[in-house]
Formats: structure tokens, C-alpha cells, sequence
């Protein structure tokens, strides 16, 4: 298995080649749902072959196979016995079902034809129908399975975007069609690195560089979701602080692309742990789109995911859920507008909390309403701007009501200029509600990074050493501090790390006597240099 960062140059380097082919006709940024969703296409049809020709050949003898060959050869007709036997066999397996004709290299070797769009089109209708059935047969024996349905819609083939007329959109498809299959899909499920998380992260990157802006705020690097999975992961209430052996379940509010919750499986990935089902809400269709993609793509079965479609905070969608586990990296400063929608005042999330009744900064709401979520014996860990631990009024006051109630494990201050567009410092708080004492541990994290281009990463090492300060909950000069609750108080309830950890001055002491004096030695030698010049200099004038 290659390591880490051999796997993401290899990623970048094919993603890259794919943007720069189209990049006459499409800027990177609109590329990325065409590239990450023909990736899914390509996976689907990958793994529909698999099982037919491999899984499916173990069972079936020469005599008894349905057909003979390759299944990708095969002249599928549904009315006949040997393909409908098929179809459901598959179906049975898989949840989804893909004719030859549309499997993604038989698509790919008439790329050429003048109806490509529609072919594409009428592929990606099929496995949406497929999965509609599935559903259907699963609902008659009361399984409920996570709805698929409008999977393909961020992949817009008649976009101008694409080029402006048919032909052009159809040149511009088959090059990215060309480009998917070259991609290694064969070991996605133990691949170190999220691969559509990944890709969605490096064209970031590559926009930060070239336009010097991006939502890249807003999308979580790698690094510090596997932090986050690390910590919901410690048992707190064990005595040696393992990794727990079961989550009855995780849940992210603002879930994006999924990467979050799959971190949770890529560390549970070598153990006998095991996450029971995850949960997530997502309000940007096209990220919706690519967390239910993403949760297939490592092969998370549909009766273990539902990640839904709305705003988390004005129509959350798993209300009536408690989770274990709950990881976050919720929008920064959006705004929440209780003014214009006063029944969020009277919300069983919010009512007891102390809300501004005008348009403010929506930061704690997410805190809130996940907090809300969290069952009794569970951890949230979620990433915030630093600001919430300092402003006034009535943010002053949800963090007196969090300090008095106890629901504060620890802060942590993680390396700044971490998010693509952005170089602002970020924080990492920690919940439970069942905490056993009413301290607060506060970790200066910034200088846990090492430099990778503009940008500041956590490498593996950074992560534990966190992890264990973390666990060890004890008081480190400049480092880490346990403060108790009587002393948050007199503080006013600012809870910004800096308050509680002053920077340490390792600068060397100077002793201005001894400086003076080595100033004079160098003076005199200068001097002493001059006059030696001088002479060699009338020696030569006198020749």
C-alpha cells in the first residue's frame, strides 16, 4: 500500500491534467462536480462489474452462468430470463443495477457519438430508477435505506459552461470522461486519503493560489477532521482514556462532502470498532450530493448513512436523534436571524439559551442546536472562530451558561493560516455532558504545524501530541493549563486561550554591560583594521 502522500500526488497530478484540458471552456472551480461525480459513475459501473464478472463467476459454473464472457459484452434484454436474473441478483447485492450499454467504459468507447449528453443522461436516469426499485422492494419488508434520488442532478449536462452548443459540451465531456478512466479506483476503500475530499481540497488550493480567494474556509482540511474523529473517539470516562470499541452513532450538522463522519471509519478502518450509522445535514446541493456520493464510494451500505438536504438551523431534519459522536466545522460568522424568524425563539433547541433577538453572528447557534443533539454520554468536538470566546452581551452569556452547566471539556488553539482563503486562526471546542469534574482544559496548539507550500498542516505527530495533552489534562508551561471554574468566572467568562496561557518568552536574556563591552572590542579591532589599510595603501602610493 502506497503511503499517504504518494497517493494524494498521484490524485492531484490526474486531476489536474483533467482541469487544465477543460480549463479553455470551464474554470477549475465549476470542473470539480463534473470531475467528482464522474468519478462516482465510474465507481459504480467498477464495482457492478466486479461482482458480476468475479463475485458472481464463484458461484456460477461454465453450465449455469447466464451468459458467457465478459457481463460488459453481454445483450442485456429485460425480457429475457438470463437478464432479468441478472439484474436482480445484482440488485439484491449491490442496491442499484447498470445495463452494458451504460456501463462508464462502454459509454466512454462511443464518446465520439454526437449524442453523447444524452447517453450520459440516459445512464445516469437508469441507476437513479435503480435505486427507486431497490427501495420499493427494501420499503415492502420495512428496511429504510437512504435516499439516492437526484444524486446525478450537480452533474448539468446541457450547462453553458460546458461550451455553447452540443458539439462543444460533448468535447468537453469526452475529455473528462477520458481523464476519470485513468484514475486507480480499485483500492478506494483502502485508500489512505478521502479521495473526493481530497480532490475537493486541492482545486481549492489551486484557486487560493491563482485568484486568492475561496469557500475554503468553510471546507475542512484533511488533517484536522482526523484530529476531530480522534478526539469523539477518546473514552473519557475510562481510566486510561482508550479509543472507544463501539458508536451507537456520529453526526455532522453542516456535513459537506461527508469527510468529516469518514474519518471515522478511515481510523476505525485496522480495529474492531465499528460506527453504528452516521447522520448529517448539508444545505448546498452540490455538497449534499458529494456526501452521499462520498458515503458510497467507501462502501458504506445505505442502511447506515441519511444525510439530508435543508438548513440544519432552520429546518433540521434528525431532530429527534442523540448522538454519540457528534463532529463539526459549521460555517464561520453566518448570520442567524431571529427577527425575522421568531419561531426559532420559541424552538425546544433554543429556548432556554439567551439568543440575540436581531440578525447577529450564527456561531453559537450551530453550538447550540449540536449540543442539543448530543446524548448524555456523548462528545462533540467542533471547529469555531476565535471570536465567540471574548465577545460581549449575549454570546458572554451562553458561555457563562456553558461554564455553569459544565458541558466544556477543553479548547484548543490550532495553527493559523490551516484554511484555504483564509489566514485567521482557528479553535477546536469540546463537549460532554457528563463530565466528572468542572475544569476546563485549555491547549495552545499554534505551534503544532509543519509548512506545506503557503499553507500550515497538522502532521501525524502534531495530531497525538494533541491527542495525549488532551488525555493527560495536565498544566504545561505555554503549552496547556486546567483551569477551574472559579477562575473562568472572575474572568468574566472570556474563555480565548491566550487569557489563561500567556506566551512564554524563551527569548535569551541580554546583558547590556557585556554587549557594551564587545561593541568597544570590535570598535577597536575596526579601527586598528583602518590604520593597517592605510598603511599598505601609502606603502603603495610611495613605490
Amino acid at each position: 500500500m502506497e503511503n499517504r502522500d504518494l497517493q494524494r500526488a498521484k490524485l492531484h497530478s490526474e486531476v489536474w491534467k483533467i482541469a487544465n484540458e477543460i480549463r479553455g471552456s470551464m474554470n477549475v472551480w465549476d470542473s470539480k462536480d463534473y470531475i467528482l461525480g464522474f468519478i462516482f459513475y465510474r465507481y459504480l459501473s467498477e464495482n457492478l462489474k466486479m461482482f458480476i464478472n468475479v463475485e458472481m463467476a464463484k458461484i456460477d459454473t461454465e453450465d449455469e452462468k447466464p451468459f458467457k464472457g465478459k457481463y460488459e459484452d453481454f445483450n442485456f434484454d429485460i425480457n429475457d430470463e438470463a437478464s432479468y436474473e441478472i439484474k436482480y441478483d445484482v440488485m439484491g447485492n449491490l442496491s442499484y443495477f447498470i445495463e452494458p450499454n451504460n456501463l462508464y467504459e462502454n459509454i466512454l468507447k462511443s464518446s465520439n457519438d454526437e449524442n453523447l449528453n444524452e447517453k450520459l443522461a440516459n445512464a445516469f436516469a437508469q441507476i437513479e430508477d435503480s435505486f427507486k426499485e431497490y427501495d420499493q422492494i427494501k420499503a415492502n419488508v420495512n428496511i429504510e435505506l437512504e435516499d439516492l434520488s437526484g444524486i446525478f442532478k450537480s452533474i448539468n449536462l446541457n450547462n453553458d459552461k460546458l461550451g455553447n452548443s452540443v458539439v462543444e459540451r460533448n468535447r468537453v465531456l469526452r475529455k473528462i470522461l477520458n481523464g476519470i478512466a485513468n484514475f486507480p479506483l480499485n483500492d478506494i476503500n483502502e485508500s489512505k486519503i478521502d479521495i473526493l475530499g481530497d480532490i475537493y481540497e486541492f482545486l481549492m488550493s489551486k484557486i487560493a493560489a491563482e485568484s486568492g480567494s475561496t469557500g475554503g474556509q468553510f471546507f475542512t482540511p484533511q488533517e484536522v477532521g482526523e484530529l476531530l474523529a480522534n478526539i469523539v473517539l477518546i473514552d473519557f470516562n475510562s481510566k486510561d482514556k482508550r479509543q472507544k470499541q463501539n458508536i451507537k452513532n456520529a453526526y455532522d450538522p453542516t456535513c459537506g462532502s461527508g469527510s468529516l463522519l469518514l474519518k471515522l471509519v478511515k481510523l476505525l478502518k485496522n480495529s474492531s470498532s465499528v460506527v453504528d450509522k452516521f447522520y448529517g445535514q448539508e444545505i448546498e446541493a452540490n455538497a449534499y450530493n458529494m456526501g452521499r456520493m462520498n458515503m458510497i464510494l467507501h462502501n458504506i451500505s445505505r442502511q447506515k448513512f441519511n444525510i439530508k438536504w435543508g438548513d440544519t438551523l432552520k429546518d433540521p431534519k434528525h431532530i429527534d436523534v442523540k448522538f454519540e459522536a457528534i463532529v463539526s466545522n459549521p460555517p464561520f460568522s453566518q448570520t442567524f436571524d431571529t427577527k425575522n424568524n421568531p419561531e426559532l425563539e420559541t424552538d425546544e433547541r433554543f429556548i432556554n439559551w439567551p439568543l440575540p433577538n436581531e440578525k447577529k453572528r450564527g456561531d453559537f447557534a450551530f453550538i447550540i442546536h449540536s449540543l442539543y443533539s448530543l446524548e448524555k454520554n456523548g462528545t462533540m468536538a467542533i471547529v469555531e472562530f476565535p471570536g465567540i470566546l471574548e465577545r460581549d452581551r449575549k454570546e458572554q452569556a451562553i458561555r457563562e451558561k456553558l461554564v455553569k452547566e459544565n458541558m466544556i471539556e477543553a479548547i484548543i488553539q490550532l495553527p493559523s493560516n490551516m484554511f484555504f482563503g483564509t489566514s485567521t486562526s482557528t479553535i477546536i471546542i469540546v463537549f460532554r455532558k457528563n463530565k466528572l469534574d468542572s475544569d476546563v482544559l485549555f491547549i495552545n496548539a499554534a505551534n503544532e504545524f509543519v509548512k506545506e507550500g503557503k499553507n500550515n498542516k497538522l502532521s501525524p505527530e502534531n495530531i497525538q501530541n494533541i491527542i495525549t495533552l488532551l488525555k493527560e489534562r495536565k498544566d504545561i508551561e505555554g503549552i496547556s493549563k486546567l483551569v477551574t471554574k472559579k477562575e473562568i468566572i472572575k474572568r468574566n467568562y472570556l474563555l480565548s486561550v491566550n487569557t489563561y496561557i500567556p506566551k512564554v518568552d524563551n527569548s535569551e536574556k541580554i546583558d547590556i554591560k557585556k554587549l557594551n563591552a564587545q561593541l568597544e572590542e570590535l570598535a577597536t579591532n575596526i579601527q586598528t583594521l583602518r590604520n593597517e589599510i592605510s598603511d599598505i595603501v601609502k606603502e603603495l602610493e610611495d613605490e
